[in-house]
């Protein structure tokens, strides 16, 4: 009877525990209290369960591997001693008090099929224990994976946009430092400044609309901004950027000029 009360005990304490790991994230403080009541597990049933006569050697091995298992690691120099030195001192203790744990079992038959079906749980708990930790391990193992690749993705993606943002940066800052140099050189007409103003003027307009849709780009990736999804007007989304590269082309005598204009028609 005593054994039972233990199972329906240790049974509430693994639920309560599990519920304060689970859903309160008290992970310290429930394997803590996990440990300790392991260990008083141990010895009430090596007490009511024939001590050394009984299958304790080995629960105590199942308690030892669940402690290495379960424990954080900076507490093991608590609970793995902890195991042994229980172990062993109740088995003194037996030793030199003969008849202070009495023997449970009826007959032989009795305590060896105790131990046979003790041996053949530990063993089912112990391949199931196994195939968790196998499968959380694999299961991390993969995040890792799928994680380093989408780093380095990511990485490339990040090399790639400097490259085009320096590329598409470039070209209006030399224009601009074109123009700057032609005006402390030289005295240009009241026409001739108009037409540049207005080139260089809309040619910083479209630079700074790029780096707008590069910021916004950015923090789309970081999941800072919520998608809006809506009718794209491929026309007017693509002018500012057709109107860049194609001054650029101009200048460069590239043959993006055409495929401007087909845009604007």
């Amino acid at each position: 009877m005593e054994l039972y009360l233990i199972l329906v005990v240790v049974a509430l304490l693994v639920g309560v525990l599990y519920y304060l790991s689970r859903f309160k994230k008290l992970y310290g403080l429930s394997a803590t209290l996990f440990q300790v009541a392991l260990n008083i597990a141990l010895v009430v049933n090596y007490y009511y369960n024939s001590g050394i006569n009984g299958p304790n050697h080995i629960i105590f091995l199942v308690a030892f591997f669940l402690s290495a298992a379960t424990a954080p690691m900076k507490q093991y120099y608590i609970w793995l001693p902890l195991n042994i030195l229980l172990m062993s001192g109740l088995m003194v203790v037996e030793y030199q008090n003969p008849g202070f744990i009495a023997l449970t079992y009826s007959d032989t038959t009795s305590r060896f099929i105790d131990v046979f079906f003790s041996y053949l749980g530990i063993i089912i708990f112990i391949f199931i224990v196994t195939m968790f930790v196998r499968k959380s391990y694999n299961r991390q193992r993969e995040e890792l994976i799928a994680q380093s690749i989408a780093l380095e993705e990511a990485n490339q993606t990040k090399n790639k946009l400097l490259s085009i943002l320096g590329h598409d940066l470039k070209e209006p800052l030399a224009s601009l430092q074109g123009y700057l140099e032609l005006l402390a050189e030289f005295d240009l007409d009241e026409q001739e400044q108009k037409e540049m103003n207005a080139q260089l003027l809309s040619m910083t307009r479209n630079t700074s609309f790029m780096l707008s849709n590069i910021l916004a780009w950015t923090r789309t990736q970081e999941h800072r901004l919520h998608a809006d999804l809506q009718i794209l007007n491929v026309k007017e989304a693509l002018t500012h950027v057709a109107e860049l590269a194609g001054s650029i082309s101009l200048k460069k005598k590239y043959p993006f000029v055409s495929i401007s204009r087909a845009i604007y028609a």
